[in-house]
């Protein structure tokens, strides 16, 4: 019987409020705690869990796997210039666990992460190491304009997470999309990369029978960062509103961040500026369990970031039942269908995304509650435990 143990590795000390939720929780967190509990689990009961993170995750004590702390430095969220200083310390303490546990599998999340390791295998660690970049690549190649993707990324990643890609025995991609990414910008073997996608937690993300609550509402949720492209959305309601007329009462929620986000990237005044300030309604970063609810009330989601790594966001508004209108880029393209269970829309044309999202507000019930069908099918296969079974196979082949 196969048996080893796993270390997964996260450093994610650098501030983030992916997926929407607790504004200290990252969504890199949230990937190593839903991925630990599923191989922990009675299907992978052969294997010992063992999470090594700089700060506690908000989840329950009482988890199936085993949650060590290794910490670097007195602050939770740590900017890059912090993040230097303190990465010798985390690096030390990295090397005296891992020595003294005998890991047969080393899985870093995140590139400060995968640069530990790359500074212990200039020392001599041998142990078999599994990589997973999520949410990064693609998203700072947007951050960086005027320079082509592969430049922009090796200027703004670093030598160092460069030669990460190439020390670690298997790269993970978040999607199709994200493992030709990492090909392409890293110049690494496809042979090398496995696609593991994020799933969904269908005990909350799910669908209620009753849909009398929806409301002629939009919802989104995301972090409130130039790649999340939020106000692409406001503008993209103001055409709804002008769809659908003065009269309606069709609303718009986001969720994510908080005030001082927003503010930061000018939400509330473009919201003035286009007059929907009356129909809009912010809401800091939440609970899983809250953000399904919100989900619930609203008979469709927009995706409207820049770029995907994998956007797991809208998946889970479809696990709940909610139709979806996206822009047609990155992962969005792989992760869904378009037509089934919502539209994708040109990338750069807030009008056509307007006339979409009014076209499934203007649905009858039952031609809702049809569409709604399609679009919880559509999130069906995308489960932890799908990723969790694929990262086991990636762990066996390795040792």
């Amino acid at each position: 019987r196969f048996k080893v143990k796993i270390c997964l590795l996260s450093y994610d000390g650098t501030p983030t409020t992916v997926f929407a939720t607790d504004m200290s929780t990252g969504g890199l967190n949230i990937t190593m705690h839903n991925l630990a509990s599923q191989l922990s689990k009675r299907q992978f009961k052969q294997e010992v869990v063992v999470v090594c993170r700089m700060d506690r995750p908000r989840q329950s004590s009482t988890t199936s796997y085993q949650t060590m702390m290794l910490e670097a430095g007195s602050t939770q969220k740590l900017s890059r210039a912090e993040l230097e200083k303190v990465l010798p310390e985390f690096v030390e303490k990295v090397a005296q666990y891992l020595t003294g546990n005998h890991m047969g599998i080393v899985h870093t999340c995140g590139s400060e992460a995968g640069i530990v390791m790359s500074i212990l295998r200039k020392r001599g660690l041998t142990t078999p190491w599994v990589h997973a970049n999520f949410a990064t690549l693609a998203v700072r190649r947007v951050m960086v304009k005027g320079m082509t993707q592969a430049k922009a990324l090796a200027d703004e990643i670093g030598q160092r997470e460069l030669a990460c890609a190439h020390e670690c025995d298997h790269i993970l991609a978040a999607s199709e999309v994200d493992k030709q990414e990492t090909s392409d910008v890293f110049s690494v073997s496809l042979n090398k990369i496995t696609t593991a996608s994020p799933g969904v937690d269908k005990s909350i993300f799910r669908v209620h029978d009753d849909s009398s609550t929806r409301e002629p509402s939009i919802i989104s949720a995301g972090r409130m960062s130039k790649s999340k492209d939020f106000p692409f959305l406001l503008r993209t309601f103001r055409y709804v509103v002008d769809m659908l007329g003065e009269e309606s009462t069709v609303k718009l929620c986001i969720i994510g961040g908080h005030r001082t986000e927003r503010d930061a990237i000018g939400l509330p005044t473009i919201a003035t500026e286009l007059g929907i300030t009356s129909r809009l309604t912010f809401l800091d970063g939440m609970s899983h369990s809250e953000l399904a609810k919100h989900f619930r009330k609203a008979k469709v989601f927009a995706g409207v970031s820049i770029h995907e790594t994998f956007g797991l966001l809208p998946v889970e508004a479809r696990a709940c039942g909610t139709p979806f209108v996206v822009r047609a880029n990155s992962s969005y393209l792989a992760t869904a269908e378009n037509g089934y269970g919502g539209f994708f829309t040109d990338n750069n044309d807030e009008i056509a995304m307007a006339d979409r999202i009014v076209q499934i507000l203007n649905l009858s019930e039952n031609e809702w509650q049809q569409m709604s069908k399609k679009a919880t099918e559509s999130a069906l296969q995308y489960d932890w435990s799908t990723m969790a079974q694929v990262c086991s196979r990636v762990y066996r082949q390795l040792v």
